[in-house]
């Protein structure tokens, strides 16, 4: 719960969202990945901010949870980095099923 440990997380994001970059960039599928790597940054970050502003158990709750869910969105990013946009959003399409279970099951 400590300001530097939520710190150090949100840099460990930010390092495999480079690296989606630089692999998709590589292989020249940046334009397919890099709308999923700014969603999957889109929905870590902002819960995580704010779990480092205050970092209180609600807070801290929300930003594990965002970081659970937003690992669908992540593994779509590196599908999308292979190039295959059809596959990635088959991947993402259970995002919408997994928040509906986690409503029913604690996710952190």
């Amino acid at each position: 719960g400590s300001k530097q440990m939520l710190t150090f997380g949100g840099a460990l994001y930010l390092i495999v969202s480079l690296s989606q970059a630089y692999f998709a960039y590589h292989f020249d599928n940046l334009l397919i990945a890099l709308p999923l790597i700014g969603l999957h940054l889109y929905l870590i970050l902002i819960p995580l901010y704010k779990a480092i502003q205050n970092p209180i158990g609600p807070n801290i709750g929300k930003a594990v949870k965002a970081g659970v869910l937003s690992l669908i969105v992540m593994d779509a990013a590196w599908v999308a980095v292979s190039g295959n946009l059809i596959m990635a959003l088959v991947v993402l399409a259970l995002l919408p099923l997994s928040m509906k279970l986690a409503k029913i099951f604690a996710v952190t």
